[in-house]
Formats: structure tokens, C-alpha cells, sequence
């Protein structure tokens, strides 16, 4: 679970490096840490 956090925030640092990243930009990793989750559940 840690990894997978870590790969999440360092996703969103890098959008957020980009400087011209909306709210929209963001949903994409959180879709992917979701995702991931629910693997690791099964």
C-alpha cells in the first residue's frame, strides 16, 4: 500500500510541475491508485 501511495504522490508532483494543471489533470492518477487498490484486495 505504501508504494502504492508513493507512485500517487509522485504522479501528482509531477503534474503539478507541469504549472498549468487543472483540477481535471489530477483524476487520472486517482483513477490509477483506485484501481491499483482494488487489485491488491482481491
Amino acid at each position: 500500500m505504501k508504494e502504492l501511495l508513493e507512485h500517487y504522490l509522485k504522479n501528482l508532483t509531477k503534474t503539478l510541475q507541469l504549472g498549468d494543471a487543472r483540477e481535471e489533470s489530477y483524476y487520472k492518477h486517482l483513477d490509477a491508485l483506485i484501481k491499483q487498490y482494488a487489485e491488491v484486495q482481491k
